[in-house]
């Protein structure tokens, strides 16, 4: 546990009096109103990571209208939702959005200031929205002549969205599903424009588009799944547990993979989640080639509410502060707007004050938005830092290059060079060298965030650990599609025969790895040539090993133990899919010391003999059971060690081979439903 945080705030109010000061300044840039109104699109994405994007490097999704937009209009590569107050961290990155104001001074409270659109009808303009609204209660909607397949909620199944319609006497039509999201969405918007062009010509409109993807569940639409997971890289940080206790790791978010992470889950949801923003690019390109037809000089603007960490950090969600989480691609298209990018710190709630611009209209008193505009017409940017927000819980501040992130309720801290480890990989806290850099930016953080109106307690809870223990039992997420139920939150195979009581150590692993059982082990202690680290094992906690070269994981998640102890080699069978047993796909478990047959505790006969099979089945075996037995070393009868019920599965490969000392693994045998047993071949 690193030391717990400072609450010296020595000089605090001059540093207010200066933040205050700063942030008093105008927001908007010195562009006059011309002489012709522009027509506005704003187009926000849901949950899309700022490196989702392949002219911004990332070749494994596709998205070639995003790459014509990035590569025609400017677009800002350091764009961050400020944080959230919960969970649902949409929520507030659109009040921000919608308000101009920051997340400490508004929250997700949308009814305590005035909208984007209520301030730009009142100037003239013809205002739309369709899509992803979030707030729930149709009275919170303000501000829209038109609103078409609006989602009140905050998140649905892409195919059955509850679409609702503003009427012409104010109230709102009953829900009904009218297809799959992103297509209703874009269907909504081209047939806006093509109603403007035959009608409102003389006043300019407002467009606010918000997709619902690639929000969870992660369901692309028929023929368009087209990504193989084993093509898709992890994420340079991806770690199968998240190092600690972040406070958050408990949401739904987390909840759609099991713990550990396993590579083989989190590249699925990877090729999901690309294929995804794939069919949202190809919307969005229906859009803005029908725009193109109706006002090619429309000013658009694209961005989403938040990243998404997707096994980044051992995480899925967006509850935290890191790059991945808060980050978001942000790209402005128009007439006035150079070609180019922006590596200055902006606040994605920044494009309230833009649009303002864009109108030749004046952000109100009291916003802490700033037209993005200064950063292409070459005026100085005011913002040299950014403070972000979760909950109770993160609060993190970062300058041009350095980032310190504070959990004040675990007293834990990391501190991260972004220019050298953009991934946040290499935590720096503490480490002689960087003292005057943690300390500085910990001074900033405090100063800033009185002038957030940040009411946080810096003080440690002792009744919070950092320690995370793994839950048992992950509860279905009632919000997605049957089939993602089954297939993240299906009941698992039934289980290896249990002894009601035994001294068998019970461990469950990755199927890709070979298990490997160690007689005795009382870590902490090197692995051998098994792994690069190692840590002592405790009933309900986990053990994470890993390759010297980084490239491979491997599990080991201890149920509880007496005698011995396992864990599992980073020595993996590299053959195809991998045979799914009991307790598959993210888990086997073997018990050693027990009879299934007699169920009774078999006599141990201590012998040097270690053996390590790695079994193939040479064809595939559909339903039945698996025995595996041991020899006696003392009287050479072979005796059950445990059984298992087998699902069908293609031709793959298990590793089993186990050593253990006290027992001998001599015979698999597998009886399938067919009489004759499935031929077995011994590496």
């Amino acid at each position: 546990m690193k030391r717990s945080i400072r609450t010296s705030l020595a000089a605090a109010g001059f540093f207010v009096l200066a933040i205050t000061a700063a942030l008093a300044s105008p927001q908007a840039s010195n562009r006059g109103p011309s002489a012709k109104r522009p027509n506005i699109l704003l187009i926000y994405a849901d949950d899309q990571r700022a490196d989702t994007i392949g002219a911004h490097g990332n070749p494994y999704v596709s998205t070639p209208t995003l790459d014509r937009l990035a590569r025609s209009g400017y677009a800002f590569r350091n764009a961050y939702c400020m944080g959230s107050p919960h969970g649902a961290v949409c929520a507030p990155s659109r009040t921000m959005l919608l308000t101009g104001r920051g997340l400490h001074h508004v929250g997700d409270r949308i009814q305590s200031a005035p909208l984007l659109p209520q301030m730009l009808q009142e100037t003239g303009y013809t205002t739309f929205l369709t899509g992803k609204w979030h707030f729930w209660k149709t009275e919170t909607c303000r501000g829209f002549d038109r609103a078409r397949s609006v989602m009140f909620q905050g998140m649905s199944n892409h195919e059955e969205v509850p679409a609702r319609d503003l009427r012409a006497d104010g109230t709102w039509s009953e829900p009904e599903s009218r297809g799959f999201s992103s297509t209703i969405f874009a269907n909504e918007a081209i047939a806006f424009f093509d109603d403007w062009a035959q009608g409102s010509r003389d006043k300019p409109f407002f467009a606010y588009v918000a997709f619902s993807a690639p929000h969870d569940p992660r369901m692309p639409p028929p023929g368009w799944r087209r990504t193989n997971p084993e093509d898709v890289p992890l994420p340079p940080n991806f770690r199968a547990l998240h190092p600690f206790d972040n406070q958050d790791m408990r949401t739904r978010d987390e909840k759609l993979a099991a713990w550990p992470r396993t590579a083989r889950v989190v590249r699925e949801q990877l090729a999901e989640y690309y294929d995804l923003i794939a069919h949202l690019d190809h919307e969005v390109g229906r859009v803005l080639e029908h725009l193109e037809t109706i006002d090619p000089d429309c000013m658009v603007i694209y961005a989403a509410d938040h990243g998404l960490a997707m096994g980044s950090h051992g995480l899925l969600g967006k509850q935290s502060v890191y790059e991945h989480s808060m980050k978001a691609p942000l790209i402005v298209k128009g007439p006035g707007v150079p070609v180019g990018e922006s590596k200055e710190l902006v606040y994605l709630h920044d494009i309230f004050a833009t649009v303002h611009g864009f109108a030749g209209s004046t952000p109100p008193k009291g916003t802490d938005a700033i037209d993005l505009a200064r950063c292409w017409t070459g005026e100085k940017w005011p913002r040299d830092e950014l403070r972000l927000s979760y909950g109770k819980d993160q609060r993190s501040i970062r300058d041009g290059r350095y980032k310190l992130i504070l959990y004040p309720r675990i007293g834990y801290r990391q501190l991260f060079d972004l220019e050298e480890d953009p991934h946040e990989i290499h935590d720096l806290a503490g480490q002689t060298g960087f003292e005057i850099i943690e300390e500085h930016l910990e001074e900033r953080l405090h100063v800033g965030a009185l002038a957030d109106g940040d009411r946080i307690r810096w003080t440690i809870d002792p009744k919070r650990t950092a320690r995370f223990v793994i839950p048992e039992k992950r509860e279905t997420d009632r919000w997605q599609p049957e089939w993602i139920r089954r297939k993240y939150f299906g009941e698992r195979l039934p289980p290896w025969d249990r002894p009601p009581s035994s001294n068998a150590a019970q461990v469950d692993v990755e199927p890709h790895a070979t298990l490997v059982v160690f007689e005795e082990f009382k870590g902490p202690t090197s692995l051998d040539r098994f792994a690069t680290k190692g840590a002592a094992l405790h009933a309900g906690g986990g053990l994470l090993l890993e390759a010297a070269d980084g490239d491979e994981q491997a599990i080991a998640v201890v149920r509880g133990w007496r005698f011995g102890s396992f864990v599992a080699s980073i020595d993996l069978v590299r053959a195809t899919e991998p045979s799914q047993l009991a307790g598959a796909p993210d888990e086997l478990t073997i018990h050693t010391g027990y009879d299934s047959t007699t169920r009774q505790n078999i006599t141990q006969v201590p012998t040097p003999n270690r053996e390590k099979l790695h079994l193939r089945v040479a064809r595939n075996i559909g339903t039945g059971e698996l025995h595996v037995s041991s020899i006696d070393p003392a009287t050479g009868k072979e005796q059950r060690l445990c059984v298992t019920t087998l699902r069908q599965y293609p031709l793959g490969a298990f590793g089993v081979g186990t050593t253990h000392g006290q027992w001998i693994l001599k015979t698999i045998r597998i009886w399938s439903d067919d009489a004759e047993p499935s031929p077995l071949r011994v590496d």
